[in-house]
């Protein structure tokens, strides 16, 4: 059986929206909704925000498409500690993660040889 492909929801400007949308009512509210492919790109570091009790965001804005991404704090701190965040800047390959209906951009990063 077959992984179905993960479906992203982009607000009306272009910038990722940190919920998942209900299909039905996407069109209603002006959400777009793309298949997710991982993406290589520079992302240049905007601000910290508390999201929904004790949950934090990190927010991102794209240098080559200008569109505004989160990512999970979890995720950032593991780039601080693999020396990725430079210069209040992050470079290489992203992809998206879901975590029950949040969604955000996860840098790829290599595999711990331990």
């Amino acid at each position: 059986m077959s992984k179905k492909p993960l479906t992203i929801w982009f607000e009306q400007n272009g910038d990722l929206s940190e919920h998942s949308v209900v299909a039905h009512l996407a069109a209603q509210y002006g959400y777009k909704s793309e298949e997710a492919k991982d993406f290589d790109d520079q992302m240049e570091y905007l601000n910290l925000s508390e999201f929904r009790r004790r949950s934090g965001r990190v927010y991102f804005k794209s240098v080559t498409t200008g569109r505004k991404y989160s990512m999970y704090l979890d995720d950032f701190n593991a780039i601080i500690k693999a020396n990725r965040f430079n210069d209040k800047k992050i470079e290489g390959t992203f992809h998206f993660v879901k975590r029950s209906s949040g969604q955000a951009i996860q840098l790829v990063l290599p595999k711990d040889k331990t």
